[in-house]
């Protein structure tokens, strides 16, 4: 039995390289990073790689997509690793900043009492 895809002309063994490359970003970007962030574990450098394994696939449809070439592809998908956790975070942050813009939430729950001046 073969499995195959069949989205845009991409190869299982494609999306394997390109997983790779991207988590080889994420896993760069810990090395580098300043022990400042937080002491350096296995447990850091694994989420590195699986956020950066994230970001770079997501990449790499896109790239695929709209019919970037092969190598600026690969280039792509590796910065994607690199920039994960902190494309992710600044996300987070935006979404975060707009909610709170948008909607508050009372203190109290309508049922409490009011307080008398």
């Amino acid at each position: 039995m073969m499995i195959s895809m069949s989205f845009n002309n991409v190869t299982p063994i494609e999306v394997i390289v390109h997983i790779i490359l991207a988590g080889m970003g994420g896993i760069v970007r810990e090395i580098t990073s300043s022990e400042e962030e937080g002491k350096k574990t296995l447990w850091r450098y694994t989420a590195e790689a699986f956020v950066g394994m994230f970001c770079g696939l997501v990449i790499f449809f896109i790239c695929k997509e709209y019919g970037i070439s092969d190598i600026l592809t690969a280039a792509c998908t590796s910065i994607a690793g690199f920039m994960g956790t902190p494309v992710l975070t600044t996300a987070l942050r935006a979404v975060n900043l707009l909610a709170g813009a948008k909607f508050t939430f009372p203190t109290t729950p309508p049922s409490a009492p009011k307080e008398k001046d």
